[in-house]
C-alpha cells in the first residue's frame, strides 16, 4: 500500500527544508513524498533537488495559480493509495507512522482523523507560546473509534468549529484515493472551493464514510508569519506577527471555481461559505445549516475587527442573508446567547486540559524549527501508540511514561 504525503508549496523554502526532512525521516519505503511547487520565486527547486531520497517527487505547475487549483493539480499527479496532505510550515511525526500505517492497513477504511499537534514558528516579537508544543493527557493515546457521520453533520450544521476535529480531514488528516474519487464533481475535479482543506473537510462530511478517529497525533501543524490561515485571521487587525501577504486572494479571484458566498473577512462567515458551496454541487445530499449559530459566529468575528472591517462584514452577512431569505435568522443571531454558553464550556474545558498536560519549548541544539518540534514530539511519545496496540501498555501507563520522558529532556527543551 502506497501512500502520498503531499505538500503544495509557494515561496516558503526555509519552512519547506525543514517541514520535508520531517517526511523524509519515516522510515517507509512504500511512501510518496511529493512537493507541488506553485511557481515559486524563490529557492524551493533547488531546495527538492538536493535532497537524495528515491521516495522524494517535485512537480511544479508552471505559473502562478490559487491554492484550491495547486491542490488539485497535486492530487492528480500523485500516486498513492492513502493521501495526506499537509502544509509548508508543517510537520509530519516518523516515529508515529507506523502506527498510521497499521491502521490503514488493518480496517482499510476511507480515512483516519486525527488531532495534529500545534507548533507556533518563533519570530522575533512573536508570544511565548512560539516555538513550544502543548501535551494534552486527553489527546494522546486514545483508542481507534469509528466516526459517526451523524455527530459530523450535526457538527458542522451547527457551526461546531471548537469540534471540527472530529470531522473527516484530508490536512492533517488521510483518505483513501478511492473514497476520494467519490468526493469530485461530475467533471472529476476535487476541490470545488476556494479553500481546498476545508471544502474537502465538508463535502467528506456530507457524503459520509467509514472514517475512523484516533485521539493520538500523527503530524504537526505549524503557525508561521507566511501562514495563509494565519494571513486570513490578521486581516482588520494590527497582529504584527504575520506578513499579511494577500496574493492569495487575488488568485482566488482569477479562479475559474469560486465559492458561493464572494470572499470575505472574517473566517467563520468563509466556513459557511464552504459549506454552502458543497450544498451548491451536491444539493442530493441534504444538508441544513443553523444559519442563527453560523450568522452569530460572523458577528462575532466582525466584533474582533477594526470598525471599518467589521462594517464590510456585517453587510457582508446581511447582503447574503437578504439573497438566501434567511433575516429572520439574522435577526435573531444578534442577539442569541448559545454561543456565550458555547464559549464558556469551551474554557472550562481547556482549563481542565490545562490540568493534564505539559508543555515543552521545541528547541535542540540551539535551533527551533518544525523539525526540532517534531524531534522532540517523537522522543516525548515514544513508539507507546504501538505498545497499546499491542495491549501490553494502557493509555494512563503511556501518560505517564511521556512525564517521565519530559523530564529526561529537560536539560535540552526547556519548559
Amino acid at each position: 500500500m502506497l501512500i502520498s504525503i503531499v505538500i503544495p508549496s509557494r515561496d516558503r523554502a526555509k519552512y519547506l527544508k525543514y517541514s520535508l526532512q520531517t517526511a523524509l525521516a519515516i522510515s517507509d519505503q512504500n511512501l510518496e513524498i511529493l512537493v507541488s511547487d506553485n511557481a515559486s520565486e524563490d529557492n524551493t527547486k533547488e531546495l527538492v533537488k538536493s535532497f537524495s531520497d528515491s521516495r522524494l517527487r517535485y512537480i511544479n505547475t508552471g505559473t502562478r495559480i490559487s491554492m484550491r487549483a495547486n491542490f488539485e493539480f497535486a492530487l492528480k499527479a500523485s500516486r498513492g493509495d492513502y493521501l495526506i496532505f499537509f502544509g509548508d510550515d508543517d510537520g509530519i511525526l516518523p516515529g508515529q507512522f507506523p502506527a498510521l500505517r497499521h491502521f490503514l492497513e488493518e480496517y482499510k477504511p476511507d480515512g483516519v482523523t486525527w488531532n495534529p499537534l500545534s507548533y507556533g514558528w518563533p519570530t522575533k516579537g512573536s508570544n511565548r507560546k512560539s516555538g513550544g508544543i502543548r501535551f494534552e493527557r486527553n489527546m494522546l493515546f486514545g483508542a481507534v473509534c469509528v466516526s459517526s457521520p451523524q455527530e459530523c453533520i450535526k457538527t458542522l450544521m451547527k457551526a461546531d468549529t471548537e469540534r471540527e476535529n472530529i470531522l473527516p480531514k484530508l490536512y492533517h488528516g488521510c483518505m483513501s484515493r478511492k473514497y476520494l474519487d467519490r468526493l469530485a464533481n461530475s467533471d472529476g475535479v476535487y476541490f470545488c472551493g476556494r479553500s481546498p482543506d476545508i471544502y474537502i473537510s465538508f463535502r467528506a462530511t456530507q457524503l459520509g464514510g467509514n472514517f475512523l478517529r484516533i485521539d493520538h497525533p500523527f503530524s504537526i501543524n505549524g503557525y508561521s508569519p507566511a501562514s495563509t490561515g494565519g494571513n486570513m485571521v490578521s486581516m482588520g487587525t494590527n497582529q504584527k506577527d504575520v506578513n499579511k501577504d494577500f496574493r492569495f486572494l487575488k488568485e482566488c479571484q482569477n479562479d475559474i471555481i469560486d465559492d458561493v458566498i464572494p470572499i470575505t473577512k472574517s473566517m467563520s462567515f468563509a466556513y459557511l461559505s464552504a459549506v454552502e458551496t458543497v450544498r451548491s454541487f451536491f444539493p442530493e445530499n441534504k444538508m441544513s445549516p443553523d444559519y442563527v449559530l453560523w450568522y452569530a459566529r460572523a458577528f462575532r468575528d466582525a466584533s474582533k475587527k477594526d470598525s471599518t472591517t467589521s462594517k464590510e462584514i456585517i453587510s457582508d452577512i446581511t447582503v447574503y442573508a437578504k439573497k438566501t431569505g434567511t433575516e429572520a435568522q439574522l435577526k435573531e443571531a444578534r442577539t442569541t446567547r448559545k454561543l456565550a454558553v458555547r464559549k464558556l464550556k469551551k474554557l472550562f474545558k481547556k482549563l481542565y486540559s490545562k490540568m493534564f498536560s505539559f508543555r515543552i519549548r521545541a528547541e535542540l541544539d540551539g535551533e527551533n524549527t518544525i523539525l526540532t518540534a517534531q524531534m522532540a514530539s517523537d522522543m516525548i511519545l515514544g513508539r507507546d501508540i504501538d505498545l497499546l496496540l499491542e495491549k501490553k501498555y494502557s493509555r494512563s501507563a503511556a501518560w505517564k511514561m511521556a512525564k517521565a520522558r519530559r523530564k529526561e529532556l529537560e536539560g535540552r527543551i526547556l519548559d
